[in-house]
């Protein structure tokens, strides 16, 4: 039986009847007028009664003086319910997981696993997500985060692990150094991460000094801002003598106006 406990406050019309009243008696049983139990008030029109196991009571009150008691009182009745109990949480199971879930070949991140059943050869394993069985050789650990048992069981860790060739993989949580699998993680996906490409578009020559029709004039292309090799000269490619090479001349032509442009 689940202790209840309950307090239920009983009161009367103080006694109008001469002679004068001493006190009041308030008695209750489970049987109606049959009183088993007597609770005195004092003067006090009120008194409370606790401890009622789950059921039917019937409670009268009496007053009383040095001449003796009352007639009972009106009889009241009150019904003690079965008490709801308490439901007992379900204990979480176990978990596993990543710290994250996208990460480059021989990168480190975290396996984070939870409630486990604490055994000392409960361990971890990250496996590629589409072989159920096969276990990456060098990736495996006991909850001591290494291979080596703990003295007692482990129920919450955080291992590390640094990650394989590419490829998409999982956490599993296996129990007492068997494939009895009791969480497993959600996909970690390994990959190398391309180096974007750096672009570069034609670069301006301006020659600014004034020359004369016909006088040749040694230009040279300008450094590249991202490493990237010089390609050829566009724009007024007629006037040079090598349109192939980053340094070469130009030969000025009578209307003074010439353009090139040196890409990468």
């Amino acid at each position: 039986m689940i202790p209840f406990v309950l307090a239920i406050i009983l009161a009367w019309d103080p006694s109008a009847t001469p002679p004068p009243v001493s006190g009041y008696r308030l008695k209750y049983g489970t049987q109606p007028g049959v009183y088993t139990v007597v609770q005195d008030a004092g003067t006090a029109t009120q008194t409370e009664v606790t401890g009622l196991a789950p059921g039917t009571y019937y409670f009268a009150a009496f007053a009383y003086n040095d001449a003796g008691e009352s007639a009972a009182s009106n009889e009241v009745q009150y019904v003690q319910a079965e008490p709801i109990p308490t439901p007992t949480p379900t204990p979480a199971g176990p978990t596993a997981e990543a710290s994250r879930l996208a990460v480059a070949p021989n990168e480190v991140f975290q396996a984070i696993v939870r409630n486990g059943p604490g055994n000392t050869t409960d361990w971890v394993t990250l496996a590629l997500i589409e072989d159920p069985i096969t276990v990456e050789r060098d990736y495996w650990k006991y909850l001591t985060n290494a291979r080596t048992i703990p003295p007692t069981g482990i129920t919450d860790a955080t291992l590390t692990f640094s990650t394989p060739v590419p490829g998409t993989y999982e956490l599993r949580f296996y129990a007492n150094n068997d494939f009895i699998l009791i969480a497993r993680s959600g996909p970690i996906i390994v990959a190398t991460v391309p180096t974007p490409t750096p672009t570069q578009g034609p670069r301006a020559v301006t020659v600014k000094t004034k020359h004369m029709p016909g006088e040749q004039v040694n230009i040279t292309a300008p450094a590249s801002v991202n490493g990237k090799a010089f390609q050829t000269w566009t724009g007024d490619t007629g006037a040079l003598a090598n349109p192939q090479s980053n340094q070469t001349t130009l030969t000025v032509p009578t209307s003074l106006d010439v353009e090139v442009e040196a890409t990468y």
